[in-house]
């Protein structure tokens, strides 16, 4: 028997625009953290209304965030 996935990093690179934020957002399992290192989230939330979606301020730590939140689908926080 296989033990179950418990952590998966995972990089998308392409160019601007060509929705690589909704596919991962949208398609992969949750929960899921994202680091929006281009703006994506912005284009990608209006996709994504059915997910309980949680976002992190730039300058604030992301742990607080997941603990307090256990029913969140998506946490999401913007790279500087």
């Amino acid at each position: 028997m296989m033990e179950e996935l418990r952590l998966i990093r995972m990089g998308l690179w392409g160019p601007i625009k060509t929705g690589k934020t909704t596919l991962a957002l949208y398609s992969w399992p949750k929960p899921i953290v994202h680091f929006d290192f281009d703006r994506g989230f912005d284009r990608a939330e209006p996709n994504l209304l059915e997910y309980n979606i949680v976002k992190v301020p730039l300058g604030v730590p992301l742990g607080p965030y997941l603990k307090d939140n256990p029913t969140a689908d998506i946490f999401t926080k913007p790279y500087a």
